[in-house]
């Protein structure tokens, strides 16, 4: 239903505060992978928003290109955002 795992609950509360700034993470690189089914319509939306939300606070991914969605229904198995 695109909720946060248990483990990350935490970790979401804490950046979604209004302290941090868009220069608070500008030193911090980041990966991030995904995991979910299409056929939900909140589809990796945790993923998103916690990609989203890492870019608004300065944070860059490791490498452009290598922020991935799993999808059990692709043939690929991912998609690439």
């Amino acid at each position: 239903d695109g909720e946060a795992p248990r483990n990350m609950t935490r970790f979401w509360k804490e950046i979604r505060k209004k302290v941090w700034n868009e220069h608070s993470l500008e030193m911090v690189s980041y990966a991030l992978m995904g995991l979910g089914d299409s056929k939900y319509i909140k589809f990796n939306a945790i993923g998103k928003r916690f990609h989203t939300r890492m870019q608004q606070l300065g944070a860059k991914p490791i490498q452009e290109n290598l922020i991935v969605f799993s999808d059990e229904n692709l043939p690929t198995g991912h998609d690439e955002i």
